[in-house]
């Protein structure tokens, strides 16, 4: 079974240089916080093309 930040960080694509460090889930607030964590050397645009 995937870990909870493993799942996130397959689900939202970011690029290798990030990494989801923690989520943290609401249910009775409605809402999900994803913390990320830059693991690369420099940064570089990410762009949704």
């Amino acid at each position: 079974m995937q870990k909870l930040t493993e799942h996130y960080q397959q689900l939202l694509g970011f690029p290798a240089i990030w990494e989801v460090d923690n989520v943290n889930l609401s249910v009775s607030g409605l809402k999900i916080e994803v913390h990320l964590r830059f693991v690369g050397y420099e940064v570089i645009p990410f762009l949704n093309q």
